[in-house]
């Protein structure tokens, strides 16, 4: 978890709502609230439609995600502690209220921490459940479908979701991805990810460079050698693709014949 998080981490607590700026919704929200259990009773109606509001983003729901009633709020139960997600709610406020003020808040040597704080978006991302790390997503499409229906997930994926910050989409991912499998036994599988990946990435030093890896380890050794060129002609700098010529160059160097057999 790091540092830059949110307010209190919860599927909307007290009054989710979403869509407070239309007349007739907000006419039906009550002016004196009743079972606030974790919030100020005395708390004002402006104050707690913001929080409502900020938490119903965090999850991207409207009210009726925790309170017993329709999405325009007419005859909307507030009070209710029916739904389960209401509930849970409570239980991710205090949770996150302690993050934020028995770790968050105790940084003092660092002025910025104090203002950074836990919140339904730093998990939810606007979603009512958290978003799984992509890899993890994306290894269970391998495993049961196959490498072209995972990177078909990916673009998928990508095209819905880009620039919400709900999951990675930089190319990393797929060098995370071939370790995997690579860990598991799989070396081939790593290497379809890979040459796969530089079909979506193909001036992707990273990937060029985790290729060639791979191909030591499947004993191709001219074929990684190139890969290791082409990321170097990208990147320079790419420290995999310079560890991975000194390999090749140990691994082509003469062994020492230890004498002249005198």
């Amino acid at each position: 978890m790091t540092r830059s998080m949110f307010r209190p981490m919860l599927p909307a607590l007290g009054l989710v709502l979403l869509s407070l700026a239309a007349a007739p919704a907000a006419a039906q929200i009550p002016d004196e609230f009743t079972n606030l259990k974790l919030l100020d009773e005395d708390i004002d109606k402006r104050r707690l439609v913001g929080i409502m509001r900020d938490w119903a983003g965090g999850l991207g729901v409207r009210c009726s995600h925790c309170h017993v009633g329709p999405d325009n709020l007419q005859g909307m139960d507030f009070a209710s502690d029916e739904k389960e997600t209401k509930r849970a709610a409570r239980v991710m406020l205090e949770m996150s209220r302690a993050i934020n003020r028995q770790y968050v808040g105790s940084w003092d040597e660092d002025d910025d921490a104090r203002h950074q704080v836990v919140a339904c978006y730093t998990c939810h991302r606007g979603q009512p459940k958290p978003p799984r790390k992509l890899t993890w997503v994306l290894g269970e499409t391998v495993t049961s479908q196959g490498v072209d229906a995972a990177m078909t997930q990916y673009e998928e994926l990508k095209t819905e979701h880009y620039g919400a910050g709900r999951y990675d989409f930089r190319e990393q991912i797929f060098g995370e991805l071939a370790q995997t499998a690579v860990n598991g036994g799989q070396l081939d599988v790593a290497l379809e990810v890979l040459r796969s990946s530089l079909e979506i990435y193909p001036e992707s030093a990273h990937l060029h460079a985790f290729l060639g890896m791979g191909l030591i380890q499947s004993g191709d050794v001219e074929e990684a050698a190139k890969k290791f060129d082409e990321a170097l002609d990208l990147d320079p700098e790419n420290r995999t693709a310079q560890r991975g010529k000194m390999t090749l160059e140990r691994m082509r160097r003469p062994a020492d014949g230890g004498g002249d057999g005198d």
